[in-house]
Parts: C-alpha cells; sequence; structure tokens
C-alpha cells in the first residue's frame, strides 16, 4: 500500500519537555508543544477529505485515494496525557 504518512515523537505542554518521560535537549528537538500539534491537526484536517479511519477500517476497505496516516514513535506518558 501506497501511502502519506507524518511521524510525531511526542506532544508535551509549552516548556514542559522532560514531562513525556524522554529527557534532555537531543529528545526535545522533536517534541511539539500542545498547541503546535492542535495547528497541524487544524492543518490537516482543512486539507484531507474524508473522516480519520481507524488501522482495521483502513485495511479493510477499499480507497480510491492514497491515505494519509499519523504515526507516533515511543509511546511516551504524552501518548496518554495528552
Amino acid at each position: 500500500m501506497k501511502a502519506n504518512t507524518l511521524m510525531y515523537h511526542d506532544v508535551t505542554p509549552q516548556g514542559e519537555w522532560d514531562s513525556s518521560g524522554f529527557s534532555g535537549p537531543d529528545a526535545a528537538l522533536y517534541k511539539l508543544d500542545c498547541d503546535q500539534f492542535q495547528e497541524h491537526i487544524s492543518a490537516i484536517a482543512a486539507a484531507v477529505e474524508r473522516p480519520p479511519l481507524t488501522a482495521t477500517e483502513l485495511l479493510g476497505g477499499e480507497l480510491n485515494t492514497t491515505p494519509f496516516l499519523l504515526t507516533f514513535d515511543d509511546g511516551g506518558r504524552s501518548a496518554y496525557t495528552n
């Protein structure tokens, strides 16, 4: 399957980069604050033509367009809290 994919690492409150469990300046390079992430989601929602699907729905259906996927790497605490 061909797909367009954006991978996110962590979403944390502004300035609370270490709150996700991945600390330090190197890890902070890959983090967005909650407002930045909301801006990304709003821009994506405005650009796509169909509502979101789960992975199960995606694999079980017939697509007329290339899917657009959001993925999250590492699974820090922010996956549950933000």
